[in-house]
């Protein structure tokens, strides 16, 4: 799409929803009232429905309607506009979504879990969101919780978590077709179908997309600061290129008094390409590396009354991987299950469980080439509710192979006073243990060992491997005021111990040296949240929100270390006007920072790339209309509308930060703005798209 048409596309759809005339009166687009608001059910924090506002833990919700009016086409899209999540591209397929500034490359301290079925990756314990057998279309909501869970959910929840609930199947559309098309080649198309019988319901939905990726395309026109040298001679102009083409599949079903109980199974798939930067080249900053990758999963849970009183739900599943590139090719395989009881006794809300799980990775670049990990636990939560004060206590127990046992408590009270007024203070510890890639890697170069260096997993003392470990401490208070306002506060204390980071060994005989997963890296991070709801009875509501996070270093900070910003905050409308014509306005402000990876001078001084603050806006309108049983909906959307040229997480040149330096530091400014230009995003994305539903 050319950009001169953009306007022109604007004008014509508001011309044409202007004459139309008005739907029928129910509709799912309607915005909600503050009451509302305030008593959203979330699962997460307790594997209860629990009101938003008495949940023991910090949530945010999105929920179907707020994501169909949000211009997005994935989630770290809908996900960028909360409080507390930094979220930054590195490329196009690789997108990092950290909580409270916990966000590395690869992230792996944030679990993300659909329909309560984990989806990080067990290589890396990160999460390729362009890679979920999802469609957004699907979501019923997103829960967020900023607080760490492990003593519900064990390894994974160190920074928080993500919970994805996607639409049961008889809460579907009988049939939907949408299609999208949208600056730099992004293409979407979607089938899907569901249907009722008696008891049993289906769903499927199958779909494609593509996109080139952003690019760059002014290197001359780039001007952040560089602080320190960079180690490259750059020469000609070095296309990012950085796109995706990917087809999914989602299969669900719900069997309703099946055997006294009920039944659901999730079946998924996703095959596709993603080309990736290149980041052991020396001989290219960014090249094309397209990696075929595949997963699958199968999921099911079944559920039923042991009494009028007592729930028990056993749920299992089944994930592969297969990624098959020129860096790093790995296949894993997980299975899981998990029995659980839900109990109440009086005023007693308990969650208990038993977890077992099993995975397996095979790689060239593993020691002996295949591992195998287990995982068993124990967890116990009750929720005691009173009249006013609601106290959460919980404990689980994991023991991982080559993993100390670990205990992980959490408690949290939450004070209901007045009129729409609630104290909410909060403590508990986390961990994640190491992934397959920080455990067994061993990347054995090419050449001489005397000038070359191995890249390993964590080398333990005794066999027994570290755990990353957080400690945890928040105090929340949210407020109403009047019959339209709602505001929160939220406040955190994060301690951070052996975190794992990179550390060079030299010389690491017979290597010239050695780059090491390693936990030595201590901090901790101080923070609040702040949001403003407006939500009226109206055809607008608003929102303002801003979070603040400073990190506080305990040990000295290597080459590789935390980078997210300080500041950043979001400010958006969405509206439901008559002749349903919907959408949403929403300005996203990200303060300075500087990236996870620098680069040590000969003098041992390190130096990190200077990432300047950046605004961007994001614009939808659409509208919806009834023809009979048909409805179709149409609009228009862009993300960065004004297409700024900003750095959010660098890609660094593999050989600069851990494999060397040059001797020479006298690079030119235009010599460095080409560095920056091969990092630099122009992610405006405008498209239209048209669904029709029935």
């Amino acid at each position: 799409m050319h950009t001169p048409a953009l306007p022109l596309l604007f004008s014509l759809l508001a011309l044409q929803l202007a004459g139309q005339d008005a739907p029928p009166a129910e509709n799912p687009l309607r915005l909600k009232s503050l009451l509302e608001l305030l008593n959203t059910p979330v699962i997460t924090a307790t594997r209860w429905a629990t009101s938003q506002d008495e949940a023991p833990a910090t949530m945010f919700v999105l929920e179907a309607r707020e994501i169909r009016q949000m211009g997005a086409l994935s989630l770290p899209d809908l996900l960028r506009s909360l409080p507390g999540l930094d979220v930054q591209r590195a490329w196009d397929g690789e997108v990092i979504v950290g909580s409270r500034g916990l966000a590395t490359l690869n992230n792996a301290k944030l679990l993300v879990l659909v329909d309560g079925r984990r989806v990080n990756l067990d290589y890396n314990g990160g999460v390729r969101w362009r890679e979920l057998p999802i469609f957004l279309d699907e979501i019923d909501r997103i829960e967020v919780s900023l607080s760490p869970l492990s003593a519900l959910y064990g390894a994974s929840s160190f920074g928080g978590m993500i919970h994805i609930v996607t639409k049961r199947p008889d809460a579907r559309p009988r049939f939907q077709a949408r299609a999208l098309l949208g600056e730099k080649e992004n293409q979407q198309y979607q089938l899907g179908f569901a249907t009722t019988q008696g008891a049993v319901s289906y769903s499927l939905s199958a779909g494609w997309a593509r996109s080139e990726g952003y690019g760059n395309r002014h290197p001359s026109e780039v001007r952040e600061e560089v602080l320190g040298p960079d180690n490259r001679t750059v020469s000609g102009a070095g296309k990012f290129k950085d796109g995706w083409e990917r087809g999914r599949m989602t299969l669900g079903m719900d069997v309703e008094s099946l055997w006294g109980g009920n039944l659901q199974v999730r079946l998924g798939a996703v095959s596709g390409d993603v080309s990736t930067p290149y980041l052991n080249s020396t001989a290219l900053k960014i090249s094309n590396n397209p990696v075929p990758s595949r997963n699958a999963f199968a999921w099911g849970a079944y559920s039923w009354r042991l009494s009028d009183r007592n729930e028990a739900r056993f749920v299992a599943s089944s994930t592969q991987w297969w990624d098959r590139g020129t860096v790093q090719p790995f296949t894993t395989r997980n299975q899981s299950a998990e029995f659980q009881v839900f109990s109440s006794l009086g005023d007693h809300q308990l969650t208990s469980g038993v977890d077992a799980e099993r995975t397996t990775g095979e790689a060239p670049e593993l020691v002996g080439g295949r591992v195998t990990e287990s995982l068993t636990a124990l967890y116990l939560q009750d929720n005691y509710r009173l009249s006013h004060v609601t106290i959460n206590a919980g404990l689980r127990y994991d023991k991982h192979t080559d993993l100390a046992g670990r205990i992980s408590p959490r408690a949290a009270m939450v004070w209901s006073f007045g009129k729409g007024h609630s104290l909410r203070a909060g403590y508990g510890t986390a961990f994640r243990k190491p992934s397959i890639q920080e455990s067994y890697l061993q990347s054995i170069p090419v050449g001489n060992p005397a000038t070359t260096g191995i890249v390993l997993g964590e080398v333990p003392a005794e066999g027994t491997r570290r755990a990353e470990r957080i400690s945890a401490a928040q105090l929340d208070y949210t407020a109403q005021a009047g019959e339209a306002w709602l505001f929160r506060l939220n406040l955190f204390r994060n301690t951070v111990r052996d975190l794992i980071t990179l550390r060079k060994v030299q010389p690491y005989p017979p290597y010239q040296f050695a780059v090491i997963y390693d936990n030595q890296h201590d901090f901790r991070i101080s923070g609040a949240e702040a949001e403003a709801r407006w939500a009226p009875q109206g055809p607008v509501n608003g929102f303002l929100n801003l979070s603040y996070q400073n990190l506080e270093e305990l040990t000295a900070p290597t080459t590789d270390r935390l980078g997210v910003p300080r500041w950043k905050g979001n400010l958006g409308i969405t509206f439901h006007f008559p002749a349903d014509v919907n959408g949403s306005v929403i300005l996203h402000r990200v303060g300075s920072h500087t990236p996870q990876f620098g680069q040590a001078d000969p003098q041992g001084q390190l130096h990190f790339m200077a990432i300047r603050p950046a605004t961007t806006l994001d614009v939808k309108l659409f509208q919806v209309r009834a023809l009979r049983r048909l409805k179709l909906e149409y609009g228009v959307q862009a993300l960065n509308l004004f297409d700024r040229e900003h750095l959010e997480f660098p890609i660094f040149d593999g050989n600069a930060p851990y494999f060397g330096y040059s001797a020479t530091f006298n690079y030119s400014a235009e010599q460095r703005r080409w560095y920056e230009n091969r990092n630099a995003l122009n992610d405006r994305v405008a498209s239209i798209y048209c669904s029709a539903r029935f």
